[in-house]
């Protein structure tokens, strides 16, 4: 089908007077008129929406870009040559150019005007390649220019955001059907999300795109593709495992560092695959050396340890690892740097540097990282301590749902440290952090039963956390249920229930629950009555590494009270039997008769029973309840201080 263009020029004006198609006259060519000659060709990318002389006379014509067009330009020589010549890098005219030689033409010149940042006129060149010389390349970098100017990122005329999206879309569809694979891959990443209004997420249409780009070899696909079918939870034999598996191996043929280190976490967690730790990790040092940042966490927090030293090799190596993660900007490696200065573990311990670092993590986004920022503000941990500053960080990790955050929050509103006391803004937090809490260790339950216990004196409320808590597992929220039973506190007393969960307590470590079922043992509750089974409990809470302040003075006492004034062996009439069972006899003091009676016997006595093995035992606990802040204990051994020289 032929079509008559006829193009009139006023050489004289530099005016474009009229564009006849066919017999029917372009009625708006304005925001052409008065342009060069070359510019007519270009999309205006403005509210006019010129698209192109080309475009415009097809849309006038209702023609297809198959149609003849046959120009007859009316003005002089030179503009008519000038007009020839774009004509023929579109593949128009007497002396047109083959798309080939098109494409190659505006790619060369977008390629210049890109160089010159002339992003503009680089891209009318891609979008003449990309429609006249039918080329993928142009046709992508057209779509990459209006998905660009939609992002605000670049700006290429007065194009709207919804008409540049659109756009965008239309040119990465032509390029990815002609097998463009990166394409292939925008369109899935654009099509799988909802943030690119007014476009809707189309899972379906993006999941065709990546499984195209997967199939046609790329190696990001092909490792999406692995991740929407690998189940953290999944099996050795689950099917969708298996083939996540299957697409990591391939995208490391590739020697991709992120396949090498997804090969090695299926190894490490026997999912899609037979765990093998050696196996793991020769793949996560693979990647690590490849320059992967996950990698190299993983590899250091294989070797650190938390109650490591300085000098520790394997602490250094790890250290070394954290280092070159954080290199890449990782800020999960700077909160392992932190941890290091912190503990002082393959590194020399350094607070400043520890808090150096979660400043670096938390100004990066990482949410743990405004929380620990906050703990050194509110410990005065390398840096002024500072409540007020550390209860900001605190909010703004827990509005992030920061759990530690959350919890810590509640502790300050609970208190009053940084901010006004509030006890419903303490509840809130509290059970927010109950909320986030999916480690199933219940130590959020429990501690919102002891804010209802002390705080709110709700010990309905208190009971219900508690025993939430103690269900699953939680040793302290056992053993505050069962200083439920035992004391009366939101139920009614039940000594047997009591100490069936001080047992389980002290099964899962609780100190407390040692002392308190010791005192059942004292008194006979729930047990029958046995001092020496009451002392052992004592004794084991009183020497734990995180010791009671009451069973250390409950302890000393015993010892205390049997400085026997009346017979000459002590030991054997204070209100624990067992304590005469457990020190020997030969560790008391034998007074001589000339004393016995005198006012000095008292002073003698104590005197002398400080110096002997069990006055030493004695002192040792009263010390050791006093550090913990036992008052009584302070008392005792202000008393007592004067007979230890």
């Amino acid at each position: 089908m032929d079509v008559r263009v006829i193009v009139d020029y006023d050489d004289y004006l530099g005016k474009l007077n009229s564009i006849i198609v066919d017999d029917m006259k372009m009625e708006d060519i304005s925001s052409i008129q008065e342009k060069q000659i070359e510019d007519w060709f270009y999309p205006s990318n403005g509210r006019d929406g010129w698209e192109g002389l080309i475009k415009e006379i097809q849309k006038l014509a209702a023609i297809d870009e198959n149609a003849n067009l046959k120009f007859e330009f009316q003005g002089s020589k030179e503009c008519r040559n000038a007009f020839n010549s774009c004509l023929k890098k579109l593949g128009y005219g007497t002396e047109c150019m083959k798309d080939e030689d098109i494409a190659k033409s505006h790619i060369e010149e977008a390629k210049k005007d890109e160089h010159k940042g002339l992003y503009k006129q680089a891209f009318n060149n891609y979008y003449l390649g990309a429609n006249f010389g039918k080329s993928v390349e142009c046709q992508y970098k057209v779509a990459e220019y209006y998905f660009k100017h939609y992002l605000g990122e670049i700006n290429i005329g007065e194009v709207d955001k919804e008409k540049a999206i659109k756009k965008a879309i239309d040119y990465y569809e032509k390029a990815a059907n002609a097998g463009n694979v990166e394409a292939q891959y925008q369109l899935y990443k654009i099509l799988i999300s909802d943030e690119y209004k007014p476009l809707k997420k189309d899972y379906d249409s993006a999941l065709k795109w990546l499984n195209k780009t997967a199939v046609a070899g790329n190696a990001e696909a092909q490792i999406q593709m692995g991740d929407n079918l690998y189940k953290v939870d999944g099996t050795e034999n689950d099917k969708d495992c298996k083939k996540a598996f299957e697409w990591y191996m391939k995208a490391a043929k590739k020697n991709n560092d992120v396949a090498y280190a997804r090969i090695a976490r299926a190894y490490k967690d026997g999912i899609g695959v037979k765990e093998d730790l050696n196996k793991a990790y020769e793949w996560y040092d693979k990647a690590a050396n490849a320059g992967n940042a996950e990698a190299q966490i993983e590899m250091g927090d294989r070797l650190y340890k938390i109650d490591g030293s300085e000098d520790d090799k394997e602490c250094k190596k790890a250290f070394e690892w954290y280092m070159q993660a954080a290199e890449q900007k990782n800020n999960i490696a700077y909160m392992r740097i932190a941890r290091a200065y912190k503990a002082g573990s393959g590194v020399k311990e350094d607070l400043n540097e520890a808090y150096e670092w979660y400043d670096k993590a938390a100004k990066d986004g990482n949410i743990r990282g405004i929380f620990q920022l906050g703990e050194c503000y509110y410990y005065g941990r390398g840096v002024e301590k500072d409540e007020e500053k550390a209860v900001k960080l605190f909010e703004q990790a827990a509005e992030n749902d920061q759990l530690d955050a959350c919890s810590r929050l509640g502790y300050c509103y609970e208190n009053g440290f940084g901010i006004d006391k509030d006890i419903d803004e303490a509840e809130r937090w509290y059970k927010r952090a109950t909320e986030l809490d999916e480690s199933g260790f219940g130590w959020t339950q429990n501690t919102l039963g002891a804010f209802y216990e002390s705080t709110k004196k709700d010990f309905a409320g208190a009971f219900e956390y508690y025993n939430k808590a103690a269900e699953m597992g939680n040793s302290a929220g056992q053993c505050n249920y069962a200083r439920c039973f035992d004391w009366g506190n939101g139920t009614e007393k039940n000594y047997l229930e009591a100490v069936k969960w001080y047992k389980c307590a002290i099964e899962n470590g609780s100190v407390s629950a040692m002392f308190y079922l010791g005192q059942c043992y004292e008194f006979g509750t729930g047990v029958e009555k046995n001092n020496q089974i009451a002392f052992e409990w004592y004794k084991k809470a009183a020497d734990a590494d995180e010791p009671i302040a009451n069973a250390c003075y409950k302890i000393a006492q015993e010892y205390y009270k049997n400085i026997d004034t009346e017979t000459k062996v002590l030991g054997r009439t204070g209100a624990l039997v067992a304590l005469s069972v457990l020190v020997p006899v030969t560790n008391f003091v034998t007074i001589p008769a000339a004393l016995l009676g005198s006012g000095m016997v008292g002073v003698s006595k104590k005197k002398k029973f400080v110096q002997t093995e069990a006055g030493k035992e004695m002192m040792k606990y009263y010390h050791r309840a006093a550090d913990l802040g036992h008052v009584e204990a302070k008392k005792k051994v202000e008393e007592l201080k004067e007979y230890e020289k």
